[in-house]
């Protein structure tokens, strides 16, 4: 005979997961992935970080970009300048020689204006006065652009030196150069100003050593002369 006084036994209870259909091969400990930043993500914070990251890496690109363009631009400017002072520098040789050349043109058409320039020969007002007083105006012209030239670009000459010495063998040969200076010398620069007092300076130092030479002269006589 069945025992009916024994309740039926309760059933275990049942897992989360079973009552979504049991586990399943693979599913054992998995675990939801992880929202991820993107355009179409269906949180708007994510969508939001999403664009702010884009104009984050845009900015950073522009700010590249324009920086290698300030270089490219720097670089190019310094080539374009350094093109430009050549050519500069040229031009100002070439007019500089030009001035020379006519200058030259001058004293060989006009030769007997040489002693008034290279030979000490003072100006006389009966002898073409103002025609050497106009190739001053000019020999001094040359010679101031001469001396900015000598100053300003020495490095574009093979040698520098030899157009102060041209200017000071100048001045120390024409007594109309030195006058003409010496009263206009408001319309010429320092530099051409310095090369005339450096031209007086040797010229007194030849002065007092041509002095000495007389005064040395009569005393060797002498000596010479008490040990005969």
């Amino acid at each position: 005979m069945k025992d009916h006084s024994k309740k039926p036994s309760t059933p275990p209870p049942v897992s989360p997961l079973a009552q979504e259909g049991g586990n399943r091969p693979g599913q054992a400990g998995q675990q939801n992935p992880s929202p991820k930043i993107h355009p179409k993500a269906p949180d708007p914070e994510l969508r939001y970080k999403f664009w702010e990251l884009v104009a984050l890496y845009s900015n950073l690109a522009v700010a590249i970009v324009g920086f290698l363009g300030v270089v490219w631009s720097l670089n190019n400017n310094r080539q374009t300048l350094h093109a430009n002072t050549k050519s500069l520098r040229a031009n100002v040789q070439n007019a500089v020689l030009s001035h020379v050349v006519n200058l030259d043109k001058v004293f060989i058409d006009k030769p007997y204006l040489l002693p008034y320039f290279y030979e000490d020969k003072p100006p006389d007002p009966n002898d073409h006065y103002q025609e050497v007083i106009a190739t001053a105006q000019l020999t001094m012209d040359v010679l101031d652009i001469a001396s900015v030239q000598s100053t300003r670009f020495r490095d574009e000459w093979e040698d520098p030196d030899g157009w102060d010495r041209w200017i000071i063998d100048m001045f120390k040969h024409s007594p109309v150069l030195r006058q003409y200076l010496a009263k206009h010398k408001d319309w010429y620069g320092q530099s051409v100003r310095a090369r005339l007092e450096k031209a007086q300076e040797e010229a007194r130092d030849g002065r007092r050593e041509a002095m000495g030479k007389k005064r040395l002269t009569p005393a060797v006589a002498a000596g010479g002369e008490g040990r005969r």
